[in-house]
């Protein structure tokens, strides 16, 4: 009888905890470039405050941009990559799942019939733990 993988030993699980923690980064530095911007709008064409403004969007919409690039790099890395365990094949489709998915509550098919599938998947995950 072959042994089960441990999860720690399931790479594509480890790359869609990574990619699910940068995402979170990414919506965080998201609202802030968001932030940034409006407060360029805010301040009008003659403010004083305009260049440091501006200055401070730049540079969280180039944090936002990078995170953004290497989301798209691990997301192509991790569908190339084979689960080792129920845990990583499950965390494979929650990454699917928050990635292509228009909002995470769209009720359009087939985004309620594959959480409903994701929300199986982590039941039966942790019932088997």
């Amino acid at each position: 009888m072959t042994e089960r993988p441990k999860p720690n030993d399931d790479r594509a699980l480890a790359m869609c905890v990574l990619w699910q923690s940068n995402c979170d980064r990414l919506e965080e530095n998201a609202k802030l470039a968001s932030r940034y911007e409006q407060r360029v709008f805010d301040l009008g064409e003659t403010s004083d405050e305009r260049p440091e403004a501006q200055r401070q969007y730049i540079a969280a919409a180039k944090v936002r941009d990078r995170i953004a690039d290497d989301l798209e790099i691990l997301g192509r890395a991790i569908f190339a990559t084979a689960a080792q365990s129920y845990e990583g094949a499950s965390a494979k489709l929650a990454v699917a799942i928050r990635g292509e998915s228009p909002s995470l509550t769209d009720p359009n098919p087939p985004w309620p019939q594959l959480r409903s599938v994701l929300d199986d998947l982590t039941r039966l995950v942790a019932a088997s733990a």
